[in-house]
């Protein structure tokens, strides 16, 4: 039996089989309803990923270098890609600076908690992380099926759980159409001062 047929009909069986909790999330992210069932919905998703072998992880091995528009310098150190077979490529981006109140190491392994939850939303299709260990800031580039994608992502609670857990004042976001450059627009001429919102989940 051919390893990657018997991994694809697993991801099949279990995609029909979470296929009502999918529809509700789907459904609850386009609504703008965090309750449990957008979360719940993105773990499940990232496990029916994870079988399909259609999420990719790259540890950032190198540090490969840099340089924002505005001089700021930042190491990558992780990037994240779905494959989704028969998707346009992603048309929408958002992107987020800030420094969060933990050692820059420490945040890079905190990092990895929330993978599941953000890369099973609807419509996440790559992440870049980032990092400047002089300064501490840390900042994220992800791209979206749509800007509509990226703007529900702008207002979701993981936004404001970032925003919690960072210095107050720090957290700049920006949502806008998908561009291959990571050094440009940075940092956004438009970017918003990011707000925590009451706790949804």
């Amino acid at each position: 039996m051919n390893p990657h047929n018997a991994r694809d009909r697993l991801a099949a069986s279990l995609r029909l089989l979470a296929a009502p909790l999918l529809d509700a999330q789907r459904r609850a992210w386009e609504s703008g309803d965090h309750s449990g069932i957008l979360f719940a919905g993105a773990v499940i998703s990232s496990l029916i990923n994870a079988v399909a072998g259609r999420a990719h992880l790259d540890d950032g091995d190198g540090r490969p270098s840099v340089v924002m528009n505005d001089g700021e310098h930042f190491a990558i150190f992780r990037r994240m890609h779905l494959d989704v077979p028969g998707q346009p490529a992603p048309s929408g981006e958002f992107r987020v600076r800030f420094q969060t109140r933990m050692a820059p190491r420490l945040n890079e392994l905190f990092s990895w908690l929330p993978i599941p939850l953000i890369s099973g939303l609807p419509g996440f299709r790559d992440k870049t992380w980032l990092v400047n260990q002089e300064t501490g800031f840390s900042a994220g580039i992800y791209h979206w099926q749509t800007v509509a994608d990226a703007a529900r992502y702008a207002r979701s609670p993981a936004l404001a759980f970032m925003t919690r857990r960072s210095v107050p004042g720090t957290v700049r976001h920006q949502t806008g159409p998908a561009t291959d450059d990571l050094t440009s627009p940075w940092p956004p001429e438009d970017s918003q001062a990011a707000e925590p919102v009451p706790d949804q989940i």
